[in-house]
């Protein structure tokens, strides 16, 4: 039987065949053998599983796995080699990349430009390394479909993508990194060649100043564009003027966490073909404009997070016309008008059809009028953090379809029975934290609903613990805190709550013992803090990540086996109990406490991770933790900490990224001998005290031990920071990617040393301001390029170190490079001359590197000669018909 598949783009359908013989016809030579090329320059972390299948044993690469082809011509036309799993969901519901086996990575070979009727490829959730999306691609004529969202490509998007004039949907967005941007864009010119494009995605995409004034006139005078998603993208401007609004196909418009600081223009609301519209978490101020009101399409309305966006009554009348909307949020939006002069939006068609509602976060005020419940679609009501009161009205518990219930936060009081939720058999979400309302349910009562979120923190729930939640089988979030529950947890409850995620019952006055284990189905976080339980720790804690148990009334010691019963714990607080051990030196030999840390602990046998909730003290000055065996990542802990001047975790075994929110007031940061990834961040351009402190000693008069340092070569010492060295210490890592320009700002710099690590990209000429660098060592990286002629006005440089690169061009002279007689510091880069090496520029004819196209060229041409042999004995092909 032939089983057909279809990929719909707008009017063009692409019928694929996955018949195991398409009809006799088999793919062609040229592509399989493009197609192993590709492969051999993959890395597989999955031990080549997911490419199992492209090997000569099927000769056939229309059977392999991803690769789809014409039934009738033969050709592959579809390229998909997404990551199946990319996500896992964290104990807080979000999406996390994970790396998994599936991710896919390497070089991507230019022998898939063989596969010349290419109409889809999808490369998406894998991990490129953040090396730069290759030019070539814009070389595939035919394609219709590219998706490379979230597989860590970087570096500036190529301007070649603008010659893929049959696009129609393109997808370059990152969904996972905070503060971070793989991507950027320089220029959006090339936009205006993607006559066909539908859909664009370049969610996280750094836009340049360039890009960011031009990208809206480009997408403009595309015909086609149907959705636009520029997610965190650092816009800053949405232009107030068109000369010819010429959006005649879009439905969905988001701009979402970005910084524009402006009014809305009048023209976004002028799109009749508009259904969402996402302009939150901006700063939008000035009033909403009247021709919102035409917008008949406009189904979903997101304003939420933009403080000083004004909505007028005026505004208010016209939302009333918008009959399709099923989406509102005016969150966090300052409203401060009485809640009972929103019924106007309400008197008109859009209350038949309005599903979300989200009004949290402002400050209405008066009583819940009883207009409320005529909203009989809604699903979500969210009314808190308001300054809203008095009893709930009737009317409101006809809202039989609810599904999301947020009343939290607000003065509502009187009493809620069981008959007012009777009808709420759909109630997934219930919050009325904060409030003086009272559920008054009888013992043996059994709800009508399944809740997944259950929020009654600060409510008067107790003295007994309310026996109707022994009903709930699907909560995932259950908090209870300052409920005034004084009872005995009922024996029920820890087998109960194993599947519960988030659990919060501090602050009560709970009495009893807690159970021999803690053990939990999921990831969960448990907070019993401010308690009266009593009796020994449970001896084990099964799958908790953060565990407080402080102000209670525990006693007795800790498990002798801590390290093998808490895995995965993060922190765990027992301060003000009475149990039998050194907190401080727990905290820091197992990772299992958090609380103060001392400041100094080099040279020291501590393990695990450095808690990510540790206390630091605001007037820290110094924190040093190398040479130890600390793993996991470095916590977003510094920030805080104003005074601190020197950190040191080198020589451990730290993962993860380094924090784009370090101290600014740092002055010496060394973070060597790790196994840290990623970039290093922009954020370093901004260290103030490398750039005007003009402390020449620094005030640690406390502290009498020296410090140490690595730098030209040795490891000096320091007399409690007096006239301390400035310096950055990233080597011997896993770091990728280009130096950052802004690190040029760092004027006062002594020190930089960035060696043995994968940095790619050129040596930014910025490194040439910093007037006062001593030291550079930039060895054993990939850098490419010619040295910055710059450096050689750096006079009080003493040690420079750019071996085993791959640099070209000729060595500067002049300045302090007259100094550097010593060529193992240029040793293993090929392509560098003149002194002091012995391969004269004159001399010799250093070949560059070869372009792109050559390289393409070369492949293709490989490709030519290899097939024409193939075809001479075996085949009797033309070359130009396979080809």
């Amino acid at each position: 039987m032939l089983l057909t598949l279809y990929i719909q783009l707008s009017s063009n359908t692409v019928l694929i065949s996955s018949d195991t013989n398409y009809y006799g016809i088999t793919c062609f030579d040229v592509e399989r053998e493009a197609l192993l090329r590709f492969k051999a320059g993959l890395l597989d972390h999955g031990n080549q599983l997911r490419l199992s299948s492209w090997n000569i044993s099927e000769p056939n690469c229309c059977l392999w796995e991803g690769v789809q082809c014409d039934n009738t011509t033969g050709h592959a036309i579809k390229l998909d080699l997404h990551n199946p799993h990319p996500f896992i969901i964290d104990g807080w519901g979000n999406s996390v990349m994970r790396n998994n086996s599936a991710n896919l990575g390497g070089k991507i070979n230019p022998s898939l430009l063989s596969l010349k009727y290419l109409v889809h490829l999808d490369l998406s959730g894998n991990n490129f390394n953040v090396t730069p999306i290759p030019k070539f691609i814009g070389s595939f004529k035919e394609l219709a479909y590219l998706n490379l969202s979230n597989a860590r490509f970087g570096g500036n998007i190529p301007p070649s993508l603008g010659n893929l004039t049959k696009l129609q949907v393109l997808d370059l967005s990152s969904t996972v990194y905070i503060d971070e941007s793989l991507l950027e864009m320089h220029d959006a010119k090339w936009l205006f060649q993607l006559h066909a494009l539908e859909d664009l995605d370049m969610s996280n995409v750094m836009f340049e100043k360039d890009a960011s004034d031009q990208w809206v006139h480009a997408l403009n005078s595309l015909p086609s564009i149907a959705k636009i998603t520029l997610r965190d993208c650092r816009l800053t401007i949405l232009p107030h003027s068109l000369h010819h609004v010429n959006f005649t196909s879009l439905s969905l418009f988001d701009l979402k966490y970005n910084d524009i600081n402006s009014t809305i223009p009048s023209w976004l609301f002028k799109i009749a073909s508009l259904q969402h519209l996402d302009l939150s978490y901006n700063y939008f101020h000035g009033h909403v404009p009247c021709s919102i009101g035409s917008m008949a399409s406009l189904s979903f309305l997101d304003l939420t997070y933009n403080y000083d966006l004004h909505m007028s009554r005026n505004i208010l009348i016209e939302l009333k016309n918008l009959c399709k909307l099923q989406t509102l949020n005016l969150g966090y939006m300052n409203m401060k008008h009485r809640f009972s002069e929103l019924g106007v939006i309400f008197s008109g068609c859009m209350k038949d059809n309005l599903q979300e509602l989200w009004l949290n976060g402002n400050t209405l005020m008066g009583h819940l009028p009883s207009w409320i419940g005529n909203l009989t679609s809604l699903r979500c009501l969210d009314l808190s953090k308001n300054s809203l009161y008095g009893p709930l009205p009737q009317s409101l518990w006809q809202l039989s379809a609810l599904q999301k219930l947020y009343l939290g936060s607000n003065a509502f009081n009187g009493t809620v029975t069981e008959t007012d939720l009777h009808d709420f058999t759909r109630l997934e979400i219930l919050d009325i934290s904060l409030s003086p309302l009272v559920l008054n349910m009888s013992i043996n009562w059994v709800p009508p609903f399944q809740l997944k979120i259950l929020s009654m923190r600060g409510c008067p729930v107790g003295p007994a613990f309310p026996a109707w939640l022994l009903a709930q089988k699907t909560l995932v979030f259950l908090y209870l805190s300052q409920a005034g529950i004084s009872d005995t947890l009922p024996n029920w409850f820890w087998d109960w709550a194993s599947t519960i995620s988030y659990l919060d019952l501090s602050d009560n006055g709970m009495k009893g013992k807690l159970p021999t284990s803690l053990e939990f189905g999921v990831v969960a976080y448990l907070f019993l803090s401010s308690n009266f339980f009593e009796g020994p720790l449970p001896n084990s804690f099964l799958n908790v990540r953060s565990l407080d148990l402080s102000n209670n009334s525990l006693a007795g010691t800790l498990p002798s086996k801590i390290n093998e019963t808490i895995p995965i714990l993060d922190t765990i607080d027992l301060s003000n109990n009475k149990i039998n051990e050194n907190l401080s030196q727990l905290i820091l030999s197992y990772n299992s406490l958090s609380g103060i840390i001392p400041t100094y602990f080099s040279i020291n046998h501590l393990l695990g991770h450095v808690p990510a909730s540790i206390f630091l003290p605001p007037a820290l000055e110094l924190l040093s933790l190398s040479r130890n065996n600390l793993s996991g990542y470095i916590p977003f802990f510094t920030k805080k900490c104003e005074s601190l001047y020197y950190l040191d975790l080198g020589h451990n075994m730290l993962t993860g990224s380094i924090p784009v929110s370090l101290s600014e007031s740092l002055i010496n940061l060394q973070i060597s001998d790790n196994h840290l990834t990623g970039v290093i961040p922009k954020s370093f351009g901004k260290f103030a005290s490398m750039i005007s402190n003009t402390k020449q000693e620094l005030p640690m008069s406390s502290y009498d031990r020296d410090v140490f340092i690595n730098t030209k070569g040795l490891t000096l010492g320091y007399d409690a920071f007096n006239s301390l060295m400035s310096l950055i210490d990233l080597s011997e890592n896993d770091l990728y990617g280009c130096i950052p320009r802004e690190i040029g700002n760092l004027n006062l710099l002594h020190g930089l040393n960035l060696s043995g690590n994968h940095l790619t990209g050129e040596i930014t000429d910025k490194i040439g301001s910093m007037n006062q660098l001593e030291s550079l060592d930039l060895s054993r990286n990939q850098l490419s390029g010619v040295i910055p002629t710059t450096l050689s006005k750096l006079s009080f440089l003493e040690v420079l170190n750019l071996s085993n690169n791959h640099l070209s061009g000729e060595i500067p002279t002049g300045g302090q490079f007259n100094t550097f007689v010593d060529p193992s510091i240029y040793m293993n880069n090929d392509n560098l001359c003149g002194f002091p090496l012995s391969k004269k520029c004159h001399d010799n004819h250093v070949p560059k590197e070869r372009s792109l196209k050559d390289e393409i060229d070369s492949d293709v041409s490989d490709t030519i000669w290899f097939y024409f042999g193939i075809i001479s004995v075996d085949l009797g092909l033309k070359l130009d018909g396979v080809l």
